[in-house]
């Protein structure tokens, strides 16, 4: 009966590895997309910046007197705006990066809880090979039967 209990106490062990590795999993998926979102949310700050930037320094150039959208006039107001958008652009990049981070390591952790799984349910094998092994040892001896090894 000792190898029957060793059988079910592997078998939950496996169960507890593959729920383990599934909740890994669906947690990176979850802390990618929270990941993407924020780098998401963070260009359009950068953006609207770059917005509020452009038109203040329009208003302060024409408080001057500078021609609007001429010369170095215009000139400054892009190279803000491009700066900003790279800026914006690079911040992007970063939560994509941070987000395929996030599902590498999420994917592997379901991996090693797969593999542990898999182990756990080979282990729960070996324990039921073992106990048959045993029962038919025990009723070899009783019935008298034994068996000549070459």
């Amino acid at each position: 009966m000792g190898a029957m209990q060793g059988a079910d106490a592997a078998r939950a062990q496996q169960a507890a590895y593959y729920q383990s590795a599934y909740h890994e999993k669906e947690m990176s998926e979850y802390n990618a997309e929270l990941i993407r979102e924020s780098s998401k949310q963070q260009a359009d700050r950068v953006f609207e910046s770059a917005r509020r930037l452009r038109g203040q320094q329009r208003v302060a150039q024409a408080a001057q007197g500078v021609v609007i959208g001429e010369g170095s006039a215009s000139a400054v107001q892009e190279d803000s705006f491009n700066l900003a958008a790279r800026d914006a652009l690079v911040t992007l990049y970063n939560g994509i990066d941070g987000q395929l981070t996030e599902l590498n390591e999420g994917e592997m952790a379901f991996r090693s809880g797969m593999n542990q799984g898999h182990a756990a349910g080979m282990q729960a094998t070996a324990a039921l090979i073992q106990g048959v092994a045993g029962v038919a040892s025990s009723y070899s001896t009783y019935k008298g039967l034994t068996t000549k090894r070459t």
